[in-house]
């Protein structure tokens, strides 16, 4: 998630070692592919994954979680 100028530096650094060196063993788990440049194993993919035309920002999260709570 882009939080611009809020960005934290060892998040960035947690997210790239969980991309580098964890994302092969989760695609077992999860083989649709999340990320650019990444592809899905036809055999393993859901039936109907998820997409969004606009990319996830700390704006629309909130949107989001505004929405989940006034729907409890």
């Amino acid at each position: 998630m882009d939080k611009g100028e809020d960005t934290n530096p060892l998040a960035q650094e947690m997210a790239e070692c969980i991309i580098t060196k964890g994302r092969a063993e989760l695609q077992k788990y999860y083989p649709n592919a999340i990320y650019e440049g990444e592809t899905t194993d036809e055999a393993n993919s859901s039936a109907n994954p998820k997409t969004f035309p606009e990319p996830l920002t700390l704006d629309l999260l909130e949107k989001h979680q505004e929405l989940s709570e006034s729907c409890k």
